[in-house]
């Protein structure tokens, strides 16, 4: 279950007042050094016998405080986390409301009021890099010392280490989408980069061509790369965020990211450039039958794309029949890597 302040969990949360082992963090993306002091923290309350609860924030306090741009920052929407949250084991997810009140907390009120009155912290795991309470005054070593003076356990997990050169982060995750880095960003989310959107109406002309898409409106400021990938669509609304077998990930398609810019201004081009929208145009390889494609995909439905493999950036052609000459080769290259993905799409599990 999901609580938006501390406050309403304190009072209606009775599951909780044997006490919880509480996990800090934003968590966005759920990457691997989330995942392993999740895990750390699920652990240990696992072997205490008490429920494990997450807390993050909404808005990130960056982005409360004016330092970055909501659509550039945060790439995993409330609806993702909570799910994300959940498959890795957490059983009550708290996403405090960050408020100017809440924002204005001492640290010293934060650890009392908050962890301890309110959401019956008998352990507490954050990152070896946490800072909290107002105007960031406190930090993990503090925290750890006034929890345990508090008769709380407090752990400071390490952080985890990307190819022994860089510390895996959110804002390196970031780095990867924007590069288009499909590779290393598997692996340091330990799984596909999952967008999810409503299908809305296209231009058509995919359909004309022969590689008919389904459109998803996405921000301009989503940090992933424009460009054409090979990716998974799934229709399925309860599809899992951590999805590892081709069985679970849905169908495989080529997708384009970008400013639809497929053809030159003169034959109707570059619509959507001039207030920067973007649109994600997935082709669907091989349906098996005209009535599925009638019956999913359409206007309106929930979709979701898992995106694999970065084949080229988004171009602009000239004339329709270099477009359909690069959509061809693009399928060609979308199905000879669908072919090679095992059915274990990643080697990778959870750390």
């Amino acid at each position: 279950m999901t609580y938006n302040d501390w406050f309403d969990f304190s009072c209606h949360c009775k599951e909780a007042r044997d006490g919880t082992v509480v996990v800090i963090g934003n968590f966005d993306g759920c990457h691997m050094g989330h995942q392993h002091l999740i895990k750390r923290a699920g652990d240990y309350a696992q072997s205490h016998h008490l429920p494990l609860l997450a807390l993050t924030f909404q808005p990130h306090p960056r982005v409360f405080f004016g330092k970055s741009k909501p659509g550039s920052f945060v790439f995993t929407v409330p609806s993702q986390k909570d799910r994300a949250l959940k498959e890795l084991g957490v059983a009550m997810h708290l996403s405090q409301q960050f408020t100017a009140d809440f924002a204005g907390l001492s640290a010293g009120e934060f650890i009392k009021t908050v962890l301890v009155k309110a959401l019956y912290a008998k352990a507490v795991f954050v990152g070896e890099n946490f800072c909290f309470g107002k105007d960031r005054g406190g930090s993990a070593t503090d925290l750890k010392a006034s929890l345990e003076s508090c008769g709380v356990f407090c752990e400071m997990v390490s952080s985890v280490m990307f190819s022994d050169a860089w510390r895996v982060s959110s804002s390196m995750v970031r780095r990867l989408m924007a590069a288009g880095d499909m590779s290393e960003l598997k692996e340091a989310l330990c799984r596909p980069l999952l967008y999810e959107g409503t299908c809305v109406k296209g231009q058509g002309l995919g359909k004309q061509l022969g590689y008919a898409t389904m459109n998803l409106a996405i921000s301009a400021d989503y940090p992933l790369k424009d460009g054409v990938y090979t990716a998974f669509v799934s229709f399925d609304e309860k599809r899992q965020i951590f999805a590892y077998k081709k069985a679970s990930l849905g169908w495989p398609a080529v997708v384009n990211k970008g400013l639809r810019p497929t053809l030159m201004p003169s034959l109707g081009g570059k619509k959507g450039v001039k207030n920067g929208a973007r649109w994600l145009e997935a082709h669907i390889l091989d349906f098996p039958s005209v009535s599925d494609a009638r019956n999913i995909g359409g206007v309106g439905h929930n979709v979701g794309v898992y995106f694999m493999d970065f084949l080229r950036p988004e171009q602009c052609f000239s004339d329709v029949d270099a477009l359909a000459h690069q959509l061809s080769q693009d399928v060609e290259r979308a199905r000879l890597l669908h072919q090679s993905y095992d059915e274990e799409v990643l080697k990778n599990k959870l750390p």
